[in-house]
Order: structure tokens, then sequence, then C-alpha cells
């Protein structure tokens, strides 16, 4: 998949050990609630890296995904991990689990999203 980066960057830096970039989001008008959706979603993603990091305590670095909002639904398809971040199963699969069951924006043509989740522990 080609990431054609358009980084008009959001940065979301509610805690130290988490920061959300919103990378690409195709339905434009969708993107600030895209952004407050994923903005929402902060807590249950820093539980998710609090369960990886007990198998592995020494765990940082990026989850990208990429996932497309169904037109006229809230509803995710699939979650697929874009090339370049940690591959850690226990993280990604509880990040994958929790944008599939997140309600999220409605559009009339859907929304493709990208997203760079970037884990730190804190300092």
């Amino acid at each position: 998949m080609v990431l054609a980066l358009q980084l008009a960057s959001l940065l979301l830096a509610a805690d130290p050990q988490l920061k959300i970039s919103v990378v690409k989001v195709t339905a434009k008008e969708s993107k600030p609630a895209v952004t407050r959706t994923l903005k929402e979603q902060l807590e249950p993603m820093k539980g998710c890296y609090d369960l990886a990091l007990k198998d592995n305590p020494a765990l940082e670095g990026d989850v990208k995904a990429a996932f497309d909002v169904i037109a006229g639904t809230e509803s995710v398809g699939e979650v697929s991990a874009l090339p370049g971040g940690v591959e850690d199963p226990t993280l990604g699969s509880c990040v994958r689990a929790r944008l599939t069951s997140t309600t999220w924006p409605k559009t009339k043509k859907g929304n493709h999203v990208e997203v760079v989740l970037h884990f730190a522990t804190a300092k």
C-alpha cells in the first residue's frame, strides 16, 4: 500500500506514553470528527500498550494502521497494519480490536483513514 502522506498531521498528546497522528483521511470534511473519535480512544489504546508491556517491557515504537469506514455506516471493515511499524502480536491485535469496535463518523462515500500510534514508556 502506498502511503500518500498528507502531513497535515494532527498530533494528539494527552499522555506521554501515547501520541496519535492522523496521517490521511479521504473524506476531508470528517477529519475533525475522526480526530475527536481517536482522542476518545487514547485511554483504551494506552490499555493495549500496558497489556503488551507485560510480555515485552522494552516495547516502544509506532503502530501504523489503515482502515476504511464503510459508506453510510459508522463501522470499520478491516484494519490493516502498514509497513514500518512495531510487530507485536498483543499490541497489534488489541489496537485492531479497538479500532474495529469504535463508532466512527458516518460519511456518504465512506472514508479511508491512516493513523500512526506512537507508544513509548514514560520517562
